[in-house]
């Protein structure tokens, strides 16, 4: 089949367009458990290795990172099962890391009153992007040691740890 140039754009603004029912959305999660990733103050890049669905192939699995096509507003969620051995913890928070800025999703201070060992901590926004623009979901655990583990597989085959995110307009 021969394309011109008008006839291969318009098809690809088409494919592209946001009223494309294939539209850019995306549902990551990780699999397995990752042990001692924060307490202590450390950043970590929540490792959403795995792809349920994702339109575009605009996730990234082995930089647990999206990447905007089009410019617009996008819904972005995300829930994590996370465990701790001890419970000195001062705050627990969770950050969507975007390239055009870090925004807060979650955070809990002085949650070292609280006994419990396991968190699901959870989030999400509307974030306006750029095409190409990034999206991440990272984890802040501090006032501890560094002992808090992100659990991939919960129960019977469910996952606990996820990501999404859709292009709204």
């Amino acid at each position: 089949m021969n394309w011109t140039v008008a006839a291969l754009t318009e098809f690809v603004q088409r494919l592209m367009s946001k009223s494309n029912p294939m539209k850019p959305a995306f549902h990551a999660y990780k699999t397995g458990t990752s042990t001692n990733l924060t307490g202590d103050g450390t950043g970590y890049t929540v490792a959403y290795n795995a792809v349920l669905y994702d339109h575009h192939g605009d996730f990234d699995t082995s930089t647990y990172t999206f990447t905007a096509p089009v410019t617009g507003k996008y819904l972005f969620t995300t829930v994590n099962y996370t465990t701790s051995g001890a419970r000195d913890h001062e705050t627990w928070q969770l950050d969507f890391m975007t390239s055009n800025r870090n925004l807060l999703a979650y955070q809990v201070k002085d949650s070292s009153s609280v006994t419990l060992t396991e968190w699901c901590v959870n989030g999400s926004l509307v974030c306006d992007m750029d095409a190409g623009d990034t999206a991440s979901v990272r984890l802040v655990v501090s006032g501890g040691t560094k002992d808090v583990n992100a659990i991939g597989d919960y129960g019977s085959g469910g996952n606990s740890c996820v990501f999404t995110g859709i292009l709204l307009t």
